[in-house]
């Protein structure tokens, strides 16, 4: 069993917004949706 951590610092208005763009780059990028699980994990920046 393999385990991949990716780190992301990306911008957004809102959490939500952030979410959306997370969850958008694992479909696209990240996930082979047969074999492929994935979480993500919003922490705000201080």
């Amino acid at each position: 069993n393999v385990s991949k951590v990716y780190g992301v610092v990306l911008e957004a208005e809102s959490r939500r917004e952030a979410e959306t763009k997370a969850e958008e780059m694992c479909k696209r990028l990240l996930a082979n949706p047969t074999k492929d699980n994935y979480a993500i994990v919003i922490e705000e920046e201080k």
